[in-house]
């Protein structure tokens, strides 16, 4: 009766939560040894977190809770980013690869943010 669990098994079928997608979001790019970033946002209801794996490239899950899409600029000082990807987590996406592109100037790009999402930077670094 609640929204606890990651899958839900009834006999031969299962139905997988939105939440365990979420924590895909996270988990498939934010690998084991990889250092967290300090990561900070002003925008109301948006949240930030962001990680650097081993091997340089880094990980950045972005939470929408509004109602609304939001454009917001990433600033990555001090990283050679080449290459992002954009992963997107909503009711009918499950970390799905966009089409998306970025281009990526002075280690910033600007990134739209749909409502009530989770959307996955995955950076390519030099």
């Amino acid at each position: 009766p609640t929204d606890a669990s990651l899958v839900a098994v009834n006999g031969t079928s299962y139905q997988v939560s939105a939440r365990l997608w979420a924590f895909a979001g996270y988990f498939r790019f934010a690998r084991p040894g990889a250092m967290r970033l300090a990561a900070t946002t002003s925008v109301m209801e948006v949240y930030v977190t962001a990680w650097e794996n081993t091997n340089g490239t880094i990980a950045i899950p972005v939470i929408n809770a509004a109602h609304y899409t939001y454009t917001l600029d990433m600033n990555l000082a001090g990283t050679n980013v080449t290459h992002v990807m954009a992963y997107l987590t909503d009711n009918t996406h499950n970390v799905t690869l966009t089409n998306e592109t970025f281009t990526v100037s002075g280690g910033k790009f600007t990134a739209e943010i749909e409502p009530r999402s989770m959307k996955t930077f995955f950076l390519d670094c030099n």
